[in-house]
């Protein structure tokens, strides 16, 4: 397993992640773990622009050995082998309405 502990989250992002993990409790009535993932341009035929996203599990039990634990947050970072040097040793940021890594 590659060590995903370089990988870090910003304060902004946290609260970004914690103002969604609400909405979606809210919404849902489930707890969920946040899902960082990459959205491929090359995959979605270059309809988007290739960027990160977030998901939500609400079984914590499918994830359990994923979750890590960045800047006091529980995360999964969900993100296929092949795209994981696109994490490591960055911040994920919520700058002008979007995450981003820096």
């Amino acid at each position: 397993m590659t060590d995903r502990s370089t990988f870090s989250v910003s304060d902004a992002a946290r609260e970004r992640i914690r103002a969604n993990l609400k909405t979606y409790a809210d919404k849902t009535g489930n707890a969920a773990i946040p899902a960082i993932c990459w959205i491929s341009a090359e995959l979605n035929n270059h309809k988007i622009d290739s960027q990160v996203a977030i998901g939500f599990y609400d079984d914590r039990s499918d994830i359990e050995s994923d979750i890590i634990v960045v800047n006091g947050i529980e995360i999964v970072l969900a993100v296929a082998d092949d795209d994981l040097f696109r994490f490591l040793g960055k911040t994920l940021d919520f700058e002008n309405g979007y995450y981003v890594l820096k």
